[in-house]
């Protein structure tokens, strides 16, 4: 058995203020509940250590890290409660959830309670991996890092999908804490966000979407991008280094243009 580390980050929707003295409660899938505080001024809890067994390892195996999954409810006068189901928690690492708390309406049947599943990691179960290159009709000249990303929760042809926007280093966190694992390497951890970084600033500079009609910059498909987990987690060894690697990308010798790099 080990030990893995939870803290939660809780802000109003738009990520522009911090929710104090919100009530956050984690549990186990069974659902009893392991610790139940409060957030301090700035929405956050302390890091909380959790039991990790070997979840995530078969016996025998060395191929996965171990984990253990957890459930986090969080609750705040004025807003809709959240749920969070299918969190990992490694041993080892840091796992740093941030909550977007929506606030609650005057409508005559307004909704109180929202459930976020969070699917597991693309390492655990492989997602099919079909990325389509870009060849756009036009292009930005500069090379710009944008502060948001708006991304679209589904594959581009389904219109049921909703968009969510993401500051451009929350959307790496997550992709990176969603494709590879917190407990590799630090250079394997560099390598992979500077492909992550580089590919969404190709589909960014090439407007691949508005090139045909979408709005918004990338999708979550793995069948055309990258694979990101609405309501997931950041982990913190991952969330250091992309604090200073959101704004180095891979292009060609010659070229300005962001190299589309590709992988799986």
């Amino acid at each position: 058995m080990g030990t893995g580390y939870m803290r939660v980050q809780v802000t109003t929707g738009d990520e522009a203020l911090p929710i104090a003295g919100a009530v956050v409660v984690i549990k186990q899938r069974n659902g009893n509940a392991l610790f139940r505080t409060k957030t301090d001024e700035n929405g956050r809890t302390e890091d909380f250590p959790l039991p990790v067994y070997c979840f995530g390892r078969e016996q025998g195996s060395n191929e996965n890290p171990i984990y253990t999954i957890c459930d986090i409810d969080v609750k705040a006068e004025g807003f809709v409660t959240r749920h969070i189901r299918g969190i990992e928690v490694f041993d080892t690492e840091t796992t740093i959830l941030p909550v977007h708390m929506e606030p609650l309406t005057d409508e005559e049947n307004p909704t109180t309670d929202d459930t976020v599943e969070v699917p597991p990691n693309a390492l655990t179960y492989p997602h099919e991996c079909q990325i389509k290159a870009s060849s756009p009709a036009r292009s930005q000249n500069e090379v710009v890092i944008p502060d948001y990303i708006t991304v679209h929760l589904g594959r581009p042809e389904d219109t049921s999908a909703r968009n969510v926007r993401v500051s451009f280093p929350d959307y790496i966190k997550n992709v990176a804490s969603s494709e590879i694992y917190a407990t590799w390497p630090e250079q394997s951890l560099r390598a992979n966000i500077h492909a992550i970084v580089t590919f969404a600033l190709n589909r960014v500079y090439t407007e691949w979407y508005p090139n045909r009609g979408y709005n918004f910059d990338i999708t979550n498909s793995t069948s055309y991008d990258q694979y990101y987990r609405y309501g997931g987690p950041v982990y913190e060894s991952i969330s250091v280094l992309v604090d200073e690697l959101f704004n180095v990308y891979a292009h060609r010798y010659g070229f300005r243009n962001p190299y589309l790099c590709t992988h799986c």
